[in-house]
């Protein structure tokens, strides 16, 4: 409801406060939450790596992850979503959430990454991603901008569309 004020002082009387491990979680959450929503990505990074210490769920822990990565690329911190996006694969419970978190680090990858290219077209070719197939192109479009080929850039980039 954007009464950050009143958030703040609710999440400082939490602070030190002799808290379950699930209901810390909750509170970094909350906390997590409430960076993000303040456009504070530096310091929601830092509520997530503490968030995802506090969860021992496998179904959250890999979002968390993942959202950790998600923030990590608002921080153009590419190597730092890459090894979170990887944690974030480790899981492999949500097919959807995998897929993603493949095309996020596509996008978060910084120099000649050959491998990454080959699970793109790999991706490309397996029926589960035919609807997908124009985020696929559009993250080999990426990964050939950053390698200064612009013509197969624009060729994967109006595949995408």
């Amino acid at each position: 409801m954007k009464r950050y004020d009143e958030a703040a002082k609710c999440m400082n009387l939490l602070e030190g406060a002799d808290l379950k491990r699930n209901q810390l979680e909750l509170v970094s959450a909350a906390r997590t939450d409430f960076y993000i929503r303040q456009g504070m990505y530096a310091e929601a990074i830092l509520e997530t790596e503490k968030l995802i210490n506090h969860t021992r769920s496998l179904n959250r822990k890999p979002r968390y992850h993942f959202m950790l990565s998600q923030l990590y690329l608002k921080e153009d911190q590419g190597g730092n979503a890459m090894l979170a996006l990887k944690k974030a694969v480790r899981f492999n419970f949500n097919y959807e959430m995998v897929f993603n978190a493949k095309i996020n680090m596509a996008l978060a990858a910084q120099g000649n990454d050959v491998s990454l290219e080959k699970k793109l077209k790999k991706m490309l070719r397996d029926p589960r991603n035919k609807e997908y197939q124009d985020r696929i192109y559009y993250a080999l479009g990426n990964l050939e901008e950053q390698r200064g080929n612009e013509e197969k850039a624009i060729d994967c980039f109006w595949k995408s569309v």
